[in-house]
């Protein structure tokens, strides 16, 4: 963790590192509201974890998640507004649940069964509380339902391989990777934006993470320089 002038948060970064040890490589993080980091990694056997707001680990939570996932590598996390934790990775089904406490989510687990088809890379949760979810699976992206059952498919999908999905404070989803175009945005019904398309030469690699900012203007993070792009929000 950095301090807001880009210096290093000595205690923090001390404390996650005995917390989350040496080995491995981390692959997201997200925020709770209640200040604890929730990180996804290949550490073995433990797909995910999270810290307290110091960088502390929350053993409690810990031991329960290494025990729901019997994992070995979790690329993606979300929050739900209920906080259950959502998970996404190279693992049995590909997606699970948990609840606030690292426990499984036992239901959603057995819906959710291995109906992704494949490797989640990205997933987020639309404001329905549908789960979309985007990786290595046939299409590259799906959509499954706030009890773990498949949802509305996508009439148009974007092709493997999924790697970053944004949803917009419209509801727009905008969805990165390595698939033609690199970069496609779809309405919330799951139709394709046909009239949304960006100047792919100012893309002149893969998408690994896209965010947005307050403006609405869309950034990119790409594998190859020009590391990052923006794109106005509006087209």
């Amino acid at each position: 963790r950095f301090n807001a002038d880009g210096t290093a948060d000595t205690t923090f970064n001390t404390n996650s590192d005995a917390a989350l040890g040496t080995s491995g490589s981390a692959f997201s993080v997200v925020l709770q509201g209640d200040g604890k980091i929730l990180v996804t990694s290949n550490a073995a056997g433990k797909p995910i974890r999270r810290l307290n707001a110091n960088g502390t680990a929350d053993t409690a939570f810990n031991t329960n998640a290494a025990v729901a996932l019997s994992a070995t590598t979790g690329n993606a996390v979300a929050v739900q507004s209920d906080n259950k934790i959502v998970v996404g990775g190279s693992f049995s089904g590909n997606l699970k649940r948990l609840n606030a406490d690292g426990t499984a989510d036992t239901t959603f687990n057995t819906n959710a069964g291995t109906n992704t088809g494949g490797t989640i890379n990205a997933l987020a949760i639309a404001s329905d509380g549908t789960i979309i979810v985007g990786g290595g699976m046939t299409g590259g992206l799906k959509r499954f339902n706030s009890d773990g059952t498949l949802g509305t498919a996508f009439p148009t999908t974007p092709g493997t391989t999924v790697q970053a999905i944004k949803i917009q404070s419209n509801g727009r989803i905008l969805v990165g990777g390595t698939f033609t175009g690199k970069l496609k945005r779809y309405l919330a019904d799951g139709t394709l934006e046909s009239t949304f398309a960006v100047n792919t030469v100012d893309l002149n690699s893969n998408i690994n993470a896209v965010a947005v900012q307050s403006d609405g203007k869309i950034l990119v993070g790409c594998e190859n320089a020009p590391f990052l792009v923006r794109f106005d929000g509006v087209y």
